[in-house]
């Protein structure tokens, strides 16, 4: 059986396992040569950055992750009267900032959702509406549960309608799951998380256009935009994860992922097991999301982990209560919000083993009616 849980947490890079002792240890702050090393390994890392993004007018900030990075690209870019505009799409990190937002005084407004999941086009009218100030948008690049991948060619026609509007565009799930994903551009910011493409836990980086102010305080880091010692280590695994992406990542490889899981899919909605959902197929490479007509997640993902197979269940666990999805809720899709589980593999999975491991959850869904 393979991992296929991808989407939440990957392994780590195989080309940083057999050096990770071997890197710097020492402040990137500190005037002796160990510092420098470490601080010459960061300056390195940031270079490629830029150059694998094409991203030479954007600056780096290195943070713990998407989490923090998207809350301070948020929080000090906005003021009293501003608009803020997010949607049923975004991380939880995203939506839990609107009551902290509202208490500031910045107008905040929930673009419209519905079950095509084409929502900006129609919200363009209640955008021009509430941006009566500055204001920021956040733009989920492609969306960590469905997999769904909104085109940055969209934000090109935002910025033309509406020039003061910043756009944060959460890119966490992007890396070596869609075409062009290496091709930034357009918006303001650009958040992503290391452990999401093979790179440590904790460590993260936000492509930006202008200084950000610090959310974090104490001495003077990062041209005092994050206080803190930075993770050497950390931001150096970012470097070597990549490396691995750009020397293997395989479109035709992926295709071919997507073919197996659409046709795992595809028989399900013919067993009538699965609403066919979402209604556009453009998805990530490596995801596919199912939400069940009968079959609980309670049920679902315990016996999938009993028999070696880790998937995602499309929304929060805590302390082994499982909680209604969100999205399938604000699509009034109450009946199946507690019916989801989400397959996402590594863009490189071995296909013969991914073809066993759908066999395998064939069987045991089966087995459950």
């Amino acid at each position: 059986m393979i991992y296929c849980d991808y989407n939440s947490s990957a392994p780590l890079s195989e080309n940083l396992r057999g050096v990770f002792f071997d890197l710097p240890f020492a402040n990137p702050s500190a005037q002796h040569q160990a510092g420098k090393r470490s601080l010459k390994l960061i300056n390195t890392t940031s270079r490629f950055i830029k150059e694998f993004f094409n991203s030479s007018d954007y600056n780096i900030l290195y943070h713990s992750g998407a989490t923090e990075g998207s809350n301070q690209c948020i929080l000090t870019n906005l003021s009293i009267g501003d608009s803020f505009f997010y949607s049923d799409l975004d991380h939880s990190c995203i939506r839990s900032l609107v009551p902290i937002l509202k208490e500031k005084g910045i107008h905040c407004i929930a673009l419209k959702l519905d079950t095509s999941l084409d929502f900006l086009e129609s919200n363009y009218e209640l955008i021009e509406e509430n941006l009566s100030n500055n204001g920021l948008l956040n733009f989920t690049w492609v969306h960590n549960e469905t997999g769904r991948i909104w085109s940055l060619e969209i934000l090109k026609e935002l910025k033309n309608k509406f020039p003061h509007l910043l756009i944060h565009v959460d890119a966490t799930q992007a890396i070596g799951k869609i075409e062009n994903f290496r091709s930034i551009h357009t918006a303001d910011f650009f958040t992503f998380s290391g452990h999401k493409f093979g790179a440590l836990n904790g460590v993260g980086f936000t492509l930006h256009k202008n200084k950000l102010n610090p959310i974090i305080f104490g001495g003077k880091h990062q041209e005092n935009q994050r206080s803190g010692t930075l993770n050497t280590q950390g931001v150096a695994s970012l470097k070597y994860a990549l490396e691995n992406l750009k020397l293997n990542f395989d479109l035709d490889h992926l295709k071919l992922i997507k073919e197996k899981l659409c046709e795992f899919r595809s028989d399900l909605i013919s067993k009538d097991m699965i609403i066919d959902f979402p209604q556009n197929t453009n998805t990530a490479y490596n995801t596919e999301f199912l939400v069940f007509k009968y079959l609980k997640t309670q049920i679902l993902l315990p016996l999938l982990d009993l028999n070696g197979i880790s998937v995602g269940s499309g929304s929060a666990c805590t302390s082994g209560v499982f909680e209604e999805n969100h999205l399938l809720n604000s699509l009034n899709l109450y009946d199946y919000s507690k019916n989801t589980i989400r397959i996402s593999v590594a863009p490189d999975a071995d296909l013969d083993l991914l073809e066993k491991t759908i066999d395998k959850t064939k069987e045991l869904i089966l087995s459950q009616i």
